[in-house]
């Protein structure tokens, strides 16, 4: 069997549709040439240049990979296969770490594949292939990557030769990355606000409808998100018009201000676990904007005068786990931002045209909010004649490593990294869900693909249909009485069952840290440990893991442990037994220390609610 037959047959078994998804596709001729090297192992030129040693390709690949390739990641992007070498001495000295091999070029994998014996690398577990594919299909590898460093590794010469296509790769990569490094930012910041919030927001569960019963109540109308950028004070004085012509969606930080100018959002999108942002709704009831939340938001909106009130599904365990007793809800996105969830629930409401205002994403005129806004008043009661209002916005602007970037009129406005994150989550969403009816009216917001700019007068040209959409709103019920007594006695029913968990993990976690504490002291009191103590400590602790694994609040626990297990996975690799322990300990310790700090926060809501449940 020829080496094209062998690697063929194996690639087929692992990806059943590479016959049909790149060896038909395919077929034209080659650019890259194959000789033989001195050492008697294939090599390759491209217009006469070598993309391999002439002389020793294998030695050639381990050399660089062992120079350029970190011992401590925990994944590689290898950007250009050409023959396989360096995939090969990745494989090999870089043991259980996942690869992403990405290759534009069919032809040149299919010619790898007629000159080289490739089973190492087509029967790895640990390899990914994207082959001749958009560059925007990595993203859906990426999420799927263990936790840590991601190491980008370039052949440099067909690196240069699509430089173009390896450039989107880096980009998404670093996207991904900066994401991620957000969310575990937030997770250090947050995961313990998230959970109060979460068991404090249990006694409003049983009011809130799920918010996908509103998919598409709207079908086709226009709706209009209104988030609070300072491009907001130019459509302020035209929301007469537009309040006729539009389903009005508004986040916390602009709805105040249509409010107070009597212009009632049709819904006001409020996300956000922290109390300051609690403050943007001081002066205002939210009694006739039907309110569209998530279980990990501030209760303090909650205490607020409202009526009608939805939440989306939670994206925590325990929010999770709760709404199996609660009530299944629909999911929105979450880019960390409450415009970006805004944003999705307008695309879930209605199948028309959207269009987004105050989404400038950058500092339009160097301002950072609109006029009036809750912000900008709380930084003129804290002014001096020595510290003035632009302090504070210069401040604000300069600490996010500032740039200038494209807006959608073509010129330049400051932006910075932070706002980045959240420009690359809306580009890939469209992109990924195909969005054609989507407009931004900021004609200085930074520039979104996918999203071009429309004049705001362009508007105007809608019918008037303010009648139509207050007969749909009004037309949605709230909760029945029976159905939340309901939903109440099944949420009780959900917390004992947290309470017992929380309980058993507490009593696992003291209970390894038990062990590890008579072995520490053992040690300390004779110079050697026998091996029977040794693989007994193992044995129990093995045991202890799994009754942990199986435990149904160990994902929720494990929320808040994840930012700790990343540090010492990255950190501290344990290098003896004892090392290994020490680490062990250490996680051991902050189970518990988790689940104390769950069970707390549950015996406090069943001591404050008793009367809710009776």
């Amino acid at each position: 069997m020829s080496f094209f037959d062998k690697n063929i047959e194996l690639l087929c078994l692992k990806y059943p549709d590479f016959k049909n998804d790149v060896l038909e596709k395919f077929q034209d001729k080659c650019s890259m040439a194959v000789t033989l090297s001195k050492s008697g192992l294939p090599t390759a030129t491209i217009d006469g240049k070598f993309i391999h040693s002439n002389r020793e390709p294998v030695r050639e690949a381990e050399r660089l990979v062992n120079v350029e390739i970190p011992k401590d990641i925990s994944a590689c992007i290898v950007e250009g296969f050409g023959l396989g070498y360096y995939v090969e001495a990745i494989l090999l000295l870089r043991p259980h770490i996942p690869i992403i091999i990405v290759e534009p070029s069919g032809e040149r994998f299919i010619k790898a594949l007629e000159v080289r014996d490739l089973s190492i690398i087509l029967t790895s577990q640990r390899i990914s292939i994207l082959i001749g594919s958009e560059s925007e299909s990595i993203r859906q590898i990426l999420p799927g990557l263990p936790k840590g460093n991601i190491q980008i590794f370039k052949h440099r010469a067909l690196y240069e030769l699509n430089i173009e296509f390896y450039r989107k790769i880096d980009t998404l990569v670093q996207h991904f990355i900066s994401r991620r490094d957000v969310n575990t930012a937030t997770l250090n910041k947050f995961g313990k606000l998230w959970v109060r919030n979460l068991i404090s927001n249990l006694e409003y569960l049983p009011e809130a409808g799920d918010v996908g019963e509103l998919s598409e109540i709207f079908t086709n109308f226009p709706v209009l998100l209104l988030a609070a950028g300072p491009s907001l004070d130019r459509i302020l004085p035209h929301m007469e018009s537009l309040y006729k012509r539009f389903i009005i969606v508004a986040v916390d930080t602009s709805a105040i201000v249509l409010i107070e100018a009597g212009y009632i959002p049709d819904f006001t999108v409020v996300v956000d676990p922290q109390y300051w942002n609690t403050r943007h709704l001081d002066r205002i009831d939210l009694d006739k904007t039907i309110l569209i939340s998530e279980s990990s938001t501030h209760p303090g909106i909650f205490r607020k005068k409202h009526s009608k009130m939805f939440f989306s599904g939670s994206l925590f365990p325990l929010g999770i786990f709760m709404e199996k007793y609660g009530g299944h809800k629909k999911r929105l996105a979450a880019g960390g931002s409450v415009a970006t969830t805004a944003w999705d629930f307008c695309r879930l409401l209605s199948s028309g045209d959207i269009f987004c205002g105050g989404l400038d994403l950058g500092f339009p005129e160097n301002r950072t909010h609109f006029h009036g806004s809750f912000f900008e008043e709380k930084v003129h009661t804290e002014t001096t004649k020595k510290s003035p209002p632009e302090n504070f916005a210069y401040s604000y602007i300069s600490s996010g490593n500032t740039f200038l970037n494209i807006n959608n009129r073509g010129t330049k406005t400051l932006t910075d990294q932070r706002l980045s994150v959240y420009i690359a989550w809306f580009e890939e969403q469209i992109k990924i869900n195909k969005i054609k009816n989507i407009w931004n009216i900021s004609p200085y917001g930074i520039k979104i693909e996918g999203m071009n700019y429309k004049d705001l007068k362009e508007l105007f040209n809608y019918p008037d249909i303010r009648d139509k959409i207050d007969t749909i709103k009004n037309n949605i019920q709230e909760i029945p009485e029976n159905k939340k007594k309901l939903v109440k006695e099944s949420l009780l029913q959900g917390i004992n069952i947290l309470n017992k968990e929380f309980t058993r993990l507490l009593t696992l976690s003291e209970r390894a840290i038990g062990l590890i504490y008579k072995y520490k002291t053992t040690k300390k009191e004779n110079s050697t440990v026998k091996n029977s103590t040794v693989k007994n400590l193992i044995k129990n602790l093995d045991l202890i893991d799994n009754q942990i694994i199986n435990s149904e609040s160990s994902q929720i626990s494990s929320f808040l442990l994840q930012p700790i297990i990343n540090d010492i996975s990255k950190n501290t690799k344990a290098k003896t037994f004892d090392e290994g322990i020490d680490n062990s300990e250490e996680l051991y310790i902050k189970i518990k220390e988790s689940a104390g700090f769950h069970k707390s926060i549950v015996l406090t809501y069943l001591k404050n609610n008793q009367k809710l449940h009776q």
